[in-house]
C-alpha cells in the first residue's frame, strides 16, 4: 500500500490554500510565544523562580501543539483527504512544534555550537528518534553507542580517514550532544533518571514525530512547487518560509556552554 502523503495537492489553488495555512498557523505560534515573552520579562539577573517559570509556560505552549496530531496522522484519519479547512486548532499543528522547536532548542544550541549550525536540526532529529526508537533509559554508555552510529563525513559526504581529525569531530558532536540533552531536559523532552541518565518523554515522542513530518512537508511541497513553477514561479519563495519565523524574546537561559568544544 503506498504511503500518504503528509499533504494533498493536486491543483495550483491547492497550493496557495496549504501555505497560506501554513503561514497563518505559523504566525499564530509565533505570537502565542511573543506573549509568553512580554508576561516574563526577566533582569539582567532574575530571581532562578521567574526563570523556571518562564521556561514552564514556553513548555506548556510547546505541548500543546505537540499533542495534536501531526500531518501524517491527518492523512492516516481522513484518508488522504486533507482537513486543513477544520482550522489552526486541529490540522497543521506540526508547524507550530516546527518554530516553537526552533526558537526554544535549536537555536541555543546552535548559538552554542556554531560549527554545526547546518546539522543542528538533522543531529537533534536523529537523536530524538534513536531514543524514541529505544525507549529505554540511557546512560553515557548507551549515549555513546547512539552516537558512535551517526554518520561523520566531509562536507562532500565522502568518509573521513584522518583518525585524529575524526576523533575531534566525534568530540565537538559528544559536546553538541549534551547541550541537546540538556536543553531538553530543560523543556521536558527528556526526563532525568539520575546518576547521569535519562529518557526520552511522551512530549519528546510527540515533537520528533511533527519534525519528521516537517521534512516530509518540504520535500512535498518542492515536488509541488516543480510542477506549477510556470504558473507561479514567484510561489517559490514561500516554500517553508512560515517555520523560519524568529520571534524577538528576551529570556536568560540556564544551559551552559560545554567547557571545551574543538
Amino acid at each position: 500500500m503506498a504511503e500518504l502523503p503528509v499533504v494533498r495537492i493536486e491543483t495550483l489553488e491547492d497550493l496557495k490554500r496549504v501555505l497560506f495555512k501554513q503561514r497563518q498557523i505559523t504566525r499564530k505560534a509565533h505570537d502565542e510565544l511573543e506573549a509568553v515573552a512580554s508576561d516574563n520579562v526577566l533582569e539582567a539577573d532574575p530571581d532562578e523562580s521567574k526563570v523556571k517559570k518562564f521556561m514552564k509556560e514556553e513548555s506548556e505552549l510547546l505541548a500543546s501543539y505537540a499533542i495534536r496530531p501531526t500531518l501524517t496522522e491527518w492523512a492516516q484519519i481522513s484518508g488522504g483527504q486533507d482537513l486543513f479547512a477544520e482550522g489552526s486548532e486541529t490540522w497543521g499543528a506540526t508547524f507550530a512544534v516546527a518554530i516553537l522547536t526552533g526558537e526554544l532548542i535549536l537555536e541555543q544550541i546552535r548559538s552554542m555550537h556554531p560549527q554545526f549550525t547546518p546539522a543542528v536540526k538533522s543531529v537533534f532529529i536523529q537523536l530524538l528518534g534513536a531514543e524514541t526508537q529505544l525507549k529505554t533509559t540511557l546512560g553515557e554508555d548507551e549515549l555513546e553507542n547512539v552516537m558512535m552510529k551517526f554518520n561523520v563525513t566531509k562536507p562532500d559526504g565522502t568518509p573521513i580517514e584522518d583518525p585524529t581529525v575524526k576523533e575531534q569531530i566525534r568530540a565537538s558532536l559528544a559536546d553538541m550532544v549534551s547541550t541537546i540533552i540538556a536543553t531538553g531536559l530543560e523543556y521536558g523532552l527528556f526526563e532525568d533518571k539520575g546518576n547521569g541518565s535519562h529518557l526520552i518523554t511522551n512530549l519528546g515522542v510527540r515533537v520528533f514525530l511533527h519534525m519528521t513530518d516537517v521534512m516530509r512537508f518540504v520535500a512535498a511541497m518542492a515536488n509541488a512547487h516543480k510542477r506549477f513553477q510556470s504558473e507561479a514561479p514567484a510561489l517559490m519563495n514561500s516554500l517553508a518560509g512560515g517555520t523560519e519565523v524568529k520571534p524577538k524574546l528576551s529570556r536568560k537561559r540556564k544551559t551552559k556552554p560545554p567547557e571545551s568544544t574543538t
